[in-house]
């Protein structure tokens, strides 16, 4: 779930009466959001495999060729760090049973 969508979500849905509006309402915060629609940057929660959280970044209908740049450099690095660190706990949780 991608925490600012969940806390705002949880906010608005649980001052409902029921439970099950507010569960309902919920349901569908597991799904990434479209980083066209968005106006902030979403943290999702840690992967299973490499422990970081991914993001999905704002992209802005003006967003200029720099901060385009830096963006996919964050994307690049962030899939990197990813890759990393899976293959990296993989590998130390595979030693670790072995033993």
């Amino acid at each position: 779930m991608y925490s600012l969508k969940l806390h705002n979500a949880m906010k608005n849905a649980c001052r409902s009466k029921s439970l099950q509006a507010c569960k309902s309402k919920l349901s569908d915060l597991s799904e990434k959001p479209d980083p066209r629609s968005i106006t902030k940057d979403y943290v999702g929660p840690p992967d299973k495999l490499s422990n970081i959280r991914s993001y999905v970044r704002h992209i802005p209908k003006n967003e200029t060729d720099l901060e385009r740049r830096l963006r996919q450099m964050q994307e690049q690095t962030e899939k990197w760090n990813h890759d990393f660190w899976s293959n990296h706990n993989k590998n130390f949780y595979q030693v670790s049973v072995g033993e």
